[in-house]
């Protein structure tokens, strides 16, 4: 591993912008402006962060699936790309598209007065966001800077391809955060009646102390990461990127670039030389909502609640605009609903905004209060800075949370603890716990939960029994979860995992604590401090998962009375192992049938006393057949 010195994390985060920025800004004072330009502000700065980062996200991904394939392949002409850059253009053009003509105007982002201009001012290819991080692809993936230095163009080392897959993956990810920093202190400054100068308004290097200190923390977890996951080895066989020979020198080098970028967008919206002289507070007054099917017109103001009289008859609430706790004096629950039989809808452009203070970040984004039934959260853009996201209050039946982010919560994203209850095509990222849920008849499928405590909490805990003996408890299905610290943790019983892929977990992929749990069809990959699937309970089924590139062992079980069959621990057609055993068992009356073990370290299978031999198990592709007593293949 290569250790990365004082110097490089210095100056990743020293800013060089004065080299990038072609208009230097001069101070400015503003005076007072309406609500709907703070709005508009927020709209920007998001739908800017959404974009690069999936813009980079998009071509950083083709070049590391052209390194690391087997024939060859041109990002150029790939249709799968150009599909990916379409869809974020026009997400882009959509989401700008919610501001008004005013409020554009007042702001004046990137010089441009209209959100045709400013999706092409981002995203045309030969300027703006768009072209500086195509630029960065190419220098990390493609173009030949260093001589003497090759490009691979397709089956790489494993070297080379660990490495593409850091600076495809995790830079992704550097992109959104870095930029979060500078726009999260710029709207508390436009909320503020004294002046909070976050940048220098000629040069876009941080000045606030919070501000550097996000940066720092962000850039030192992306150095942090490359250390573990990137050689120097792979770095000359991935042909130098950035000219550079070594993963301090290249990860440096990336993160000055897109610290570059953030400082220059964070200008660009916050500090346009044609911005109008006004200042931006946060509005006071509650948010308009429309009620169906009525259509009637309705005022909502953050810690109201939402009961029958509020509703008049109807059935769903859409919003007009985002629900804004920010300037809360204490600890507030965004919506509180206690009327049965209703929607709440975001119409996928607004959502539910916590304190700026983190001190009352106690409170839940929504609560769904006892009593209240049948209740439908959806396409709610994102609830964010609350203690938790969405929290229920265990009497709740029939309560469904559909299309919904949820971002940065204290607590949790979601807390569940009534039965029958349907969670579908969530966002989580950074809530301390992505997902907890206790219950029965709860159903959590299409959705991805990710980097939970900064990549160190818990992204799923899963509890509960199956009290209707229906086979089923909670059904997990065709989730993804990665960057969290442990994947999941699954206790009570009677539950079900299904197509699902977790991935990347600090510690652990998947522990199991309960009975009766059955893992089906599932992946886990690069569990860096921890096993794969680590089963300490009893009696549960895990059949048809792949586990590889787990820091221990890839299937660890100390209980009792577990199946494992037809499991694969490592990859027989790339190679990647387990760093520990492929299959560790040291419990009792374990059976094991059809399994296979390949390439781990330091065997394939150690099975103790008392465990039961169903056939089929292979190490390296050779089968065999264990007794009652200790065994261990090679």
């Amino acid at each position: 591993m290569t250790c990365f010195p004082r110097s490089a994390r210095l100056v990743a985060v020293s800013s060089l912008a004065t080299m990038l920025l072609s208009s230097p800004l001069a101070g400015r004072a503003y005076a007072q402006a309406n609500s709907d330009t703070v709005r508009c502000a927020r709209t920007i700065s998001e739908a800017v962060t959404d974009f690069t980062a999936k813009y980079y996200d998009a071509t950083a991904r083709c070049e590391f699936k052209r390194v690391a394939g087997s024939r060859p392949m041109f990002c150029a002409i790939d249709s799968r790309l150009a599909k990916d850059i379409a869809g974020a253009e026009k997400r882009l053009e959509r989401e700008l598209g919610n501001c008004d003509e005013e409020s554009l105007s007042n702001l004046c982002a990137f010089g441009v007065r209209n959100p045709i201009e400013l999706t092409a001012k981002l995203a045309t290819a030969d300027a703006g966001a768009a072209a500086e991080l195509g630029r960065l692809v190419r220098n990390l993936f493609v173009e030949p800077i260093r001589e003497k230095c090759g490009r691979p163009g397709w089956n790489a080392s494993r070297e080379a391809e660990d490495c593409a897959k850091v600076f495809s993956q995790q830079t992704a990810d550097l992109v959104e955060e870095l930029q979060s920093c500078f726009f999260d202190c710029e709207m508390k400054q436009l909320k503020q009646n004294e002046p909070l100068l976050c940048v220098d308004p000629s040069t876009g290097a941080p000045l606030e102390r919070k501000v550097n200190e996000c940066l720092n923390k962000e850039i030192r977890e992306f150095f942090e990461y490359v250390d573990r996951r990137c050689l120097d080895v792979g770095i000359i066989d991935l042909g130098c990127p950035l000219g550079q020979v070594t993963s301090a020198a290249t990860a440096t080098a990336a993160t000055t670039e897109i610290l570059l970028l953030a400082e220059k967008m964070n200008l660009e919206i916050f500090h346009s030389s044609c911005r109008a002289e006004t200042d931006i507070v946060v509005p006071t007054s509650p948010s308009t909502i429309t009620l169906l099917p009525s259509g009637s017109r309705a005022y909502l103001a953050c810690g109201q609640i939402v009961d029958s009289a509020f509703m008049r008859g109807d059935t769903t609430l859409m919003l007009d605009g985002p629900i804004n706790c920010d300037a809360a004096s204490g600890p507030v629950d965004g919506i509180l609903i206690a009327a049965s039989d209703i929607t709440l809808d975001g119409r996928g452009n607004y959502g539910v905004i916590g304190p700026d203070r983190s001190r009352y970040r106690t409170g839940a984004g929504i609560r769904i209060l006892p009593g209240a039934e049948n209740v439908t959260l959806q396409n709610i853009k994102s609830i964010r800075r609350f203690g938790i996201g969405v929290a229920d209050s265990g009497s709740n039946s029939g309560l469904r949370v559909v299309n919904v982010s949820l971002r940065r919560n204290e607590i949790a994203g979601v807390t569940i603890s009534s039965s029958k209850v349907v969670l579908d095509s969530l966002y989580s990222d950074r809530n301390e716990v992505g997902v907890s849920v206790e219950g029965d008849n709860i159903i959590i499928r299409s959705s991805v939960i990710r980097r939970s405590g900064g990549g160190r909490g818990l992204g799923v805990h899963i509890m509960g029994e199956d009290l209707d003996e229906d086979g089923t408890a909670v059904a997990f299905l065709d989730n993804f979860l990665e960057h969290n610290g442990t994947g999941m943790v699954v206790g009570g019983e009677g539950h079900r995992i299904v197509d699902s892929r977790i991935t990347r977990s600090r510690y652990t992929g998947i522990e199991v604590q309960g009975s009766a749990v059955t893992i089906e069809d599932s992946i886990v990959r690069d569990s860096r401090n921890g096993h794969g699937l680590e089963i300490r309970g009893a009696g549960n089924l895990v059949r048809g998962m792949l586990i590889e590139k787990s820091g221990l062992a890839g299937f660890a079980v100390s209980g009792s009375g577990n199946s494992l069959l037809s499991n694969s621990a490592g990859d027989i057609r790339r190679g990647n192992g387990n760093k520990g055993s492929g299959f560790a068992i040291t419990g009792s009356r374990n059976s094991l049938g059809s399994n296979g073990a390949y390439r781990n370290r330091p065997v394939q299978f150690s099975i103790s006393r008392n465990n039961i031999d169903l056939g089929g198990n292979s190490a390296n592709g050779d089968e065999f057949n264990f007794g009652n007593g200790i065994t261990t293949i090679d």
